[in-house]
């Protein structure tokens, strides 16, 4: 650890985080795109950190929700898209948190998480402290309004507002600005490049772009020729890279390139009315999907001289997992009871093969479908599918939900135990593949020892997922424990029989941790005896919040009946 500690480079002085709207990472020349458009962003990937499998949710609103909050979209409420969502302020991780550690906060661009007249009646206007927001009603590129609140920079100043005296307007307080005049992106650029002049050496602070680019409608950027939908959507990703090249160059100037870092994605894929030639063949878009045409997006991040360059990494992780990064990055305290987790060690170790975040999975979620998948497998409610390569996934289908407990549908075993474990205390609910209907709209499910598929409701099933030793005992599915560094058969049951019993004093190992029974009134799960299998116990953890157990299990009940 100590090791690793002094292999951490020096916090960035600024950050700016940049995301794309509607496309996906099949766009950018990086990722294997034919198109030839992206020379700036490619150079930040070469001479920084790419990930091959980063994930979002398939539409905007939810994905930003993400982003913003850390949190997956069930446990925010934002789900679908809405111009009328009202964000808790105490979601805002992402700039409340960067603001906390001491630098400025400006959000330039699109928002969608809050009506854009009432961002500033979010408390401390959800962490921002400047704002200039689209309205989200207008043509979005050439008769765009905004708001913010900038003291100063009105309708008539917006060309040449000098950010070198910055101050804002009172809380609930914003002005309206007339940009129809200016191509919305072009405006937002020049922004953003007076803002960074304004800045000095010294000064901490953090940009969330959140750009309009690429979403329809497809409307030519100035000095390009327009033309049909296709050639409007390619002209606009052009763009977007020279203002990638223009915010860099900008930063050169002002000394700060190499004390900034930059951390590029996109919300989700492009529509399907748009198409893109990606190693031989041809992609439509894919927003709304649960696949890769509506979830795989780019993220790179550029700290010049302080991240090792070049490095295409197959760590896997999704939306949540932006805010515990940057927060990683500068150094500010971990999160705390939010989905997200950290993937700095993979954009500092220099390794291409990283495997996976802590937490295992990338989750997305459109209103009420949602899907788990890991490097290889995916599941979408009831559908199984096996991923073989980008873009290409083959579904899986099975004769009765029986045949979950086959050993080569384990890793599918592994994902529906993650999703019940998700939605524990959640009141929610998934199909299983191939199930009669007593087995629809189960919490969770186990297989028992006659490998047959039970029902959970209520009850949270965790087991052994990793063994003693790698190299003898593969990952145990799910109704299975690890006995020494084997993965054995063993009954999970959700029955209801009372708990007012005689509690006898024992002892048993569950997950590595020594059990010894007391008393309680509640229990939380239920697993078998490891030696007699018509004895069951079941388990109550002390709980640090309402949502999540405590990892070190001070207090565990186990009652015998």
């Amino acid at each position: 650890q100590q090791q690793q500690q002094q292999q951490r480079p020096v916090a960035p002085k600024g950050v700016i985080f940049i995301a794309m709207d509607d496309i996906g990472a099949d766009s950018f020349g990086t990722y294997g795109s034919e198109r030839g458009s992206t020379p700036n962003i490619d150079e930040m990937a070469r001479t920084g950190f790419q990930s091959n499998y980063f994930f979002v949710q398939p539409v905007c609103a939810p994905t930003r929700g993400t982003l913003t909050t850390a949190r997956f979209p069930f446990n925010t409420g934002i789900v679908r898209n809405s111009k009328n969502f009202n964000i808790d302020a105490e979601e805002c991780r992402m700039p409340k948190s960067i603001r906390n550690a001491g630098y400025s906060t400006f959000h330039i661009g699109k928002w969608h998480l809050t009506p854009a007249d009432k961002f500033s009646n979010l408390v401390t206007r959800c962490g921002f402290d400047y704002y200039i927001t689209w309205d989200h009603v207008d043509d979005r590129y050439l008769d765009s309004h905004h708001y913010t609140n900038i003291d100063g920079l009105t309708s008539e100043t917006k060309d040449s507002f000098d950010f070198s005296n910055i101050t804002t307007l009172p809380n609930l307080e914003n002005v309206f600005i007339d940009a129809s005049d200016r191509y919305s992106s072009e405006w937002y650029v020049d922004t953003i490049v007076r803002y960074i002049r304004s800045l000095g050496p010294n000064d901490k602070f953090f940009i969330n772009y959140a750009m309009l680019l690429t979403h329809n409608p497809y409307e030519s950027p100035p000095n390009y020729t327009s033309g049909g939908k296709q050639i409007n959507f390619d002209n606009q990703l052009r763009f977007t890279d020279e203002i990638i090249g223009m915010i860099r160059q900008a930063l050169d100037d002002q000394g700060l390139l190499e004390s900034t870092m930059i951390m590029f994605t996109a919300d989700n894929g492009a529509t399907d009315d748009v198409f893109t030639p990606w190693q031989g063949e041809v992609h439509a878009g894919g927003k709304w999907s649960l696949d890769d045409f509506g979830t795989y997006v780019p993220l790179i991040v550029s700290y010049p001289n302080h991240i090792p360059s070049g490095i295409v990494s197959d760590v896997l992780s999704d939306g949540t997992d932006v805010t515990p990064t940057i927060l990683d990055a500068i150094g500010a305290p971990p999160l705390q009871g939010v989905d997200g987790v950290s993937i700095w060690d993979a954009v500092i170790s220099g390794k291409t093969s990283y495997g996976v975040n802590s937490r295992g999975f990338a989750y997305f979620q459109t209103q009420r479908a949602a899907s788990l998948r890991t490097h290889k497998h995916q599941i979408r409610e009831e559908r199984l599918f096996k991923i073989n390569s980008f873009y290409n996934f083959t579904e899986v289908f099975l004769s009765n939900t029986n045949d979950l407990c086959l050993p080569e549908n384990a890793p599918f075993l592994y994902l529906y135990d993650e999703f019940a474990n998700l939605y524990v205390g959640k009141n929610k609910k998934f199909d299983l593949p191939a199930s009669d209907k007593s087995l629809r709209k189960c919490n969770g499910f186990v297989c028992n020892s006659s490998k047959e598929v039970v029902c959970v409701t209520d009850c949270n099933v965790r087991h052994c997922l990793s063994c003693a030793n790698p190299d003898t005992c593969q990952e145990c599915g799910q109704g299975y424990m690890l006995e020494g560094d084997q993965c054995v058969e063993h009954l999970f049951t959700t029955t209801t029989t009372s708990t007012t019993s005689t509690t006898i004093t024992a002892t048993a190992t569950f997950r590595d941790i020594k059990l010894t029974t007391s008393s309680a009134s509640f229990r939380e799960s239920v697993l078998c005896h490891p030696t007699h299998p018509t004895l069951y116990f079941f388990l109550v953890r002390e709980r640090t919040s309402k949502t999540a157990p405590n990892p070190n299990c001070n207090i565990i009940v186990i009652y015998l009946f």
